[in-house]
Formats: C-alpha cells, sequence, structure tokens
C-alpha cells in the first residue's frame, strides 16, 4: 500500500509539471524539428546566433528580413558593427542601409573595376525579338503581298486603333514603340519618322492600313538599333561595367563584403557563395538604365548558376538585389522604384504614360532614392512560396531602375543573390 501511493504521489508530480510546462516559452530562438516545411520562421535582426530551419541540411526554406512597415528602423551587428536598417517600401521590401560600406571599400571596389576592365553594359532579354509583326524583305511591299502581312496589319491596327478609323496617329502609336522598342519616341518623333521612312504616304501624320502594308519593317528596325547605338539619350541603359568575383584569392574588402550579407541576409551560405559575382558600374553624364526588373517572371527552365555561358538553357532566379552607392554623385543619378508601394499596377497603363523612361520621369517615380556613398539598399525581387518557404512569384512592384547622371560621374556595385535550383522548385 505505502508504494502505491508513493506511486500515486510521483505520478501526481509528474502529470503537474508537464502541464506547468505547456504554458513555458523558450528565452531564445527555437526552431522545432517536428514543424511542417510549409512553416515560416523568422529570427529577430538583433540576434546574431539565432539560425534558422533552413540551415540544416535537406531544408531549402529562404529567409526574408521582416519589413514591419514602410518608415521602420531596426538595428543589426554585423561584423562587430551596428548598423541601421530603413524600411522604404513593402512592396517590394525594400530597404535603405546607410554606411554599410566604409569610404576605403568604396574606394578599393572602384580601383578593382578600373583594374579589371570596363565593358559597355547589356540588358536583360525582354522577351520581344521583334516589333510584333516582321516583314523579312528589304524592299517595299504592294498591296498582293502575302496574306501573312494583311493579318499582321489587320492585327495591327486592331490593337492599337483606339479611334476605329483605321489610321493610326502619333498618339496611338505611341504605346505601340513603348512596348516593343527600348527607344522611348515623343509623339513628334514618331511624326517625323513616318516621314522619314516613307511610311506616311500621304504626309497627314498617320499610318493607315494601306500604308502599313507598303511598309518596310525592316527599315524601321535598322532605323531604331541606329539611334540606339549612336545617341545615348535613346538607349535603355547607358554605362559601362566590370565583374569581380570572390573566392579564397580575392581581395580582403570583397571576402568581408560576402561574409557581411551572409550575416545580414540570413541566407545559406552556399546561397551566397554561388551567387553572380559583383558587378560594379561606372555611369558617365546622360548614363542611366530605364525601369526593368532584375530577375526573371518565367519557371521554365533551371536557374543559371554564376556567371556561366549557359545560353537559353536556363533562367535569372535573382531572389534579392542589393545595390551599393560607391560614390557621391553631384546631381542626378537616382535609384527610381515606380510603382513601389502602389495598391495596384496597370502595365498598359504605366506604359502609356512613359514612366519607365528614367530619363524624363525620374521624380514621378513613388520612391527615389539619392546616390550617397556607402549607403546600400536592398530589395527581395521575389516573393516567398507559402507552400515551401523556397522562391516564389516575382514582385511586379520590384521595377525600378537609374536616373540620369547630370553632373559628373556615378559608381554603383550589386550582388543579385541567385537562388539554386533546390530553392526553385
Amino acid at each position: 500500500m505505502y508504494l502505491a501511493n508513493v506511486l500515486k504521489y510521483f505520478l501526481i508530480v509528474v502529470v503537474t509539471l508537464l502541464a506547468s510546462m505547456a504554458d513555458f516559452s523558450f528565452p531564445f530562438c527555437f526552431a522545432d524539428v517536428s514543424l511542417s516545411k510549409k512553416a515560416k520562421e523568422t529570427c529577430p535582426s538583433t540576434d546574431p546566433n539565432c539560425k534558422l530551419s533552413n540551415e540544416r541540411e535537406g531544408d531549402y526554406r529562404l529567409y526574408q528580413i521582416d519589413g514591419v512597415e514602410t518608415g521602420f528602423v531596426q538595428h543589426v551587428k554585423l561584423q562587430g558593427i551596428s548598423y541601421k536598417i530603413i524600411t522604404r517600401s513593402m512592396k517590394p521590401l525594400l530597404f535603405e542601409i546607410p554606411d554599410f560600406l566604409s569610404e576605403n571599400e568604396c574606394d578599393r571596389i572602384v580601383q578593382l573595376a578600373n583594374q579589371e576592365g570596363l565593358m559597355d553594359s547589356g540588358t536583360l532579354d525582354t522577351g520581344y525579338d521583334d516589333f510584333g509583326f516582321r516583314n523579312e524583305t528589304n524592299h517595299d511591299s504592294d498591296e498582293s503581298d502575302s496574306s501573312e502581312n494583311e493579318s499582321q496589319c489587320k492585327e495591327f491596327m486592331d490593337s492599337f486603333d483606339k479611334s476605329s478609323d483605321r489610321k493610326l496617329n502619333a498618339e496611338e502609336l505611341k504605346p505601340f514603340f513603348d512596348m516593343y522598342s527600348t527607344v522611348r519616341f515623343k509623339e513628334n518623333d514618331i511624326r517625323s519618322l513616318l516621314l522619314k521612312l516613307g511610311f506616311d504616304k500621304d504626309k497627314d501624320g498617320e499610318l493607315s492600313y494601306r500604308e502599313c502594308l507598303k511598309a518596310n519593317v525592316s527599315a524601321l528596325e535598322d532605323y531604331i538599333d541606329n539611334i540606339e547605338s549612336s545617341d545615348p539619350l535613346y538607349k535603355t541603359r547607358y554605362s559601362q561595367q566590370a565583374w569581380l568575383s570572390v573566392n579564397n584569392d580575392s581581395d580582403p574588402v570583397l571576402v568581408l563584403l560576402q561574409q557581411r550579407i551572409t550575416e545580414l541576409t540570413k541566407l545559406p551560405r552556399e546561397m551566397i557563395e554561388n551567387s553572380e559575382h559583383l558587378q560594379v558600374v561606372r555611369y558617365s553624364v546622360y548614363g542611366h538604365f530605364h525601369a526593368h526588373y532584375d530577375s526573371s517572371f518565367k519557371k521554365d527552365k533551371p536557374c543559371c548558376i554564376k556567371n556561366e555561358e549557359q545560353g537559353d538553357t536556363c533562367n535569372l532566379c535573382r531572389y534579392a538585389t542589393i545595390l551599393y552607392y560607391l560614390n557621391n554623385v553631384p546631381e542626378g543619378g537616382e535609384t527610381a522604384f515606380p510603382i513601389a508601394d502602389n495598391v495596384t499596377y496597370d502595365e498598359e497603363e504605366y506604359q502609356k504614360k512613359g514612366l519607365d523612361n528614367l530619363s524624363t520621369r525620374c521624380h514621378d517615380s513613388n520612391i527615389v532614392v539619392k546616390p550617397k556613398k556607402g549607403t546600400a539598399i536592398l530589395w527581395y525581387n521575389h516573393h516567398l512560396d507559402p507552400s515551401t518557404g523556397g522562391m516564389g512569384t516575382m514582385d511586379k512592384y520590384s521595377l525600378h531602375g537609374g536616373c540620369d547622371v547630370k553632373k559628373g560621374i556615378k559608381w554603383i556595385a550589386n550582388n543579385w543573390i541567385n537562388a539554386l535550383h533546390m530553392h526553385y522548385k
């Protein structure tokens, strides 16, 4: 009987202890291994010892800094130094980090880029290979040309003839040029172009259906290519660039920077080390990069790895971008986010207004960041996938670009953090 009472008392104590532990909160970051992979974990940015479950082998959930709300300020200690992180927008999740690089670090990166050698910058493939209707011949056609040409002109008229008069004036033609060309024409430019190329046979400032049938589209393409190559004001991008690789033998400044962004982003080290090389860009007067996306909307191919030439066999999967300002610009050179924190986004209306032309519409953007030496801005090009915790769909509000440099030179560097194949399934 005595042993029975002792056992009974012992069981009561155990049950009581278990019940009390149910309300107990552990005072440190705790990743419950029983959590589903659908769960999203976060760590306080102020806790460098907090480890996310994506650091466990086989778990490919990614992390995003919590922006809280636009204007929110938080502090994080990286490599023993405290940094201020300012939330600039929630769509996309965009942060400004003053003094992320020291003056000496900025100067050293510029020096390394000059030593590497600069070349003219290119642009991403927009997905548009022509003007929507291509005429392969280099001579004028007549009205008896192929039914394909008639079909193309009919589709062209149906798409852009808002007044339904079978004619396209400069106002109606402008969205066409904005959609299928990198050159940003004004309406007067379009009327002059129609005359110069002989499209406007009756010289009324419009393109009729009959004139469309006779139009030499190849001549139009050549004309625009010549403008892009000779006049920087019309280019989508006007700058020079160099690529700096980071490995064990790299300059100590580059190695320390890579370690710093690993701590900042709390992303797997493997992901940071296998991302693209550091891109350093120099913009002179008129230098700009009209509004664009850094990553791809597509998910039909594996993600590209580093800077390897892989042709069209892979997609750019740039999960996040970190942009560093390497000098102070006397005037211009801002980074603009035209639709950041918009409630909605109407792409057709946006293109019609020409808001992607940052040479003329820079300060019509919702957010404009002035370049300041040492400042970094970080934004996420993709959402997190709610079902896997990996890289999800593109954030359409991450549209951004560089405004014209009006005085002096602008130096920046870009770290694109690429998702690996296991992060994007």
